[in-house]
């Protein structure tokens, strides 16, 4: 009985699967639809990479100007080395990215207002890339040619911000504005007025090209939105630390389109990267209109201490353990001044938390560690010798 229920298993393993057969028998029968459903993927697909829209890239290449330093006499020159290209390629990557920047090239183009023509839907923008000169308006306005408007103003009620406006052109000097209950009459050139029952719209069309019954979109946006959309579309990346240049690229439906707004960040920030060169040097000769008095007085009263001195005690020569010392010790309190002031100038850029700060806040700990070993070195110099170190010093720092 047990040999029976085996044998009968075993012959039931061994059966051909019918199901699999079944299915492979289905699409042969079928192939010639299956055929034709492929085919029309492949179409469909190929279609819509010949009509969608394609997308620009606009590039430039910034270069950093460096401060060269002397590092043979520099002490600190490798860790400022360290620091610097790194800080001042990311800083000023962030000063090119700003709200500040590209908020000024916002203005400059007008991007808050959207105006484009009314193409005729799937086609007609695909078509207007191959035409030349403005087209015969469908029905209902549509286009399908080189249709240009130049909306220079456009202000709106904020709770009209994104909402679309039809500009229908009445004559060649002569449109009407209309969203839903609102319709303004406008003459090109001219600033138009209006109230609506959410606040006062002002517009102005400096320029068009298209032909009577011909309709465009007009939309207004928020700057805030508008400068963040900017934002997001542009790319900004160092060439290396060695390089000092960093590359910026934008990308957009309209090439025209990408190459002005990246052209206008780049003035932007060239504007300001002068501006801020001005202020710098503005403020260091205030710095110093107000410290050479001071420091005047200051070397004035040394030298009549020092030779006070000498009076006193006879002329002393320093060891060149203590003129080593006296030469080191100077050199740090410059270093060290030029720091402070390095950092001011960072501060009035970035917070204290930037990397450029903070390697700044670093050198400084170092300096710090340099004049404090330097105290103590010349701590173990004879009285006389730590005297006479201590009132030259005065005089040369």
């Amino acid at each position: 009985m047990r040999q029976e229920v085996a044998l009968s298993q075993k012959v039931a393993t061994n059966d051909p699967p019918r199901h699999v057969m079944s299915h492979v028998d289905a699409i042969y029968d079928g192939r010639r639809l299956v055929a034709m459903v492929a085919v029309s993927i492949a179409l469909a697909g190929a279609g819509y990479a010949f009509i969608a829209k394609p997308v620009y890239r606009a590039d430039i290449l910034v270069q950093l100007e460096r401060v060269q330093r002397d590092t043979s006499k520099d002490v600190y020159g490798d860790v400022s080395t360290m620091f610097d290209a790194k800080s001042d390629s990311t800083g000023e990557m962030e000063v090119l990215g700003s709200r500040l920047v590209v908020g000024q090239a916002v203005d400059k183009l007008k991007l808050v207002v959207n105006a484009s023509p009314r193409y005729v839907p799937v086609i007609g923008e695909f078509i207007a890339r191959y035409v030349r000169g403005v087209s015969n308006p469908w029905p209902g306005g549509y286009v399908w040619g080189q249709e240009k408007i130049d909306v220079s103003r456009f202000d709106v009620p904020p709770s009209l911000y994104g909402r679309p406006f039809e500009i229908t052109i009445s004559t060649l000097r002569t449109y009407e504005l209309v969203y839903g209950d609102i319709r303004v009459h406008g003459i090109i050139g001219r600033d138009v007025h209006a109230t609506t029952p959410w606040g006062p719209l002002d517009i102005q069309v400096n320029a068009l090209e298209a032909q009577a019954g011909a309709r465009f979109i007009v939309k207004r946006f928020s700057r805030v939105e508008v400068v963040g959309a900017v934002r997001s579309k542009l790319s900004i990346t160092d060439k290396g630390k060695d390089a000092d240049v960093i590359r910026a690229s934008y990308d957009a439906a309209d090439p025209v389109g990408a190459a002005a707004v990246l052209n206008a960040i780049a003035d932007a920030y060239l504007k300001q990267d002068l501006q801020r060169k001005s202020e710098e040097i503005a403020r260091s000769l205030n710095f110093l209109r107000q410290q050479l008095p001071e420091l005047k007085s200051r070397v004035e009263a040394s030298e009549r201490t020092l030779n006070a001195y000498r009076a006193q005690h006879g002329t002393v020569s320093l060891g060149d353990e203590a003129t080593t010392l006296l030469r080191r010790s100077v050199e740090a309190q410059r270093r060290r001044v030029d720091l402070e002031e390095k950092r001011r100038e960072l501060l009035s850029r970035y917070t204290v938390e930037h990397p450029a700060v903070s390697s700044i806040d670093s050198q400084l700990r170092v300096a710090d560690d340099e004049i404090n070993r330097i105290a103590q070195e010349t701590a173990s110099l004879p009285p006389l010798e730590q005297n006479v170190l201590g009132l030259q010093r005065g005089l040369w720092r």
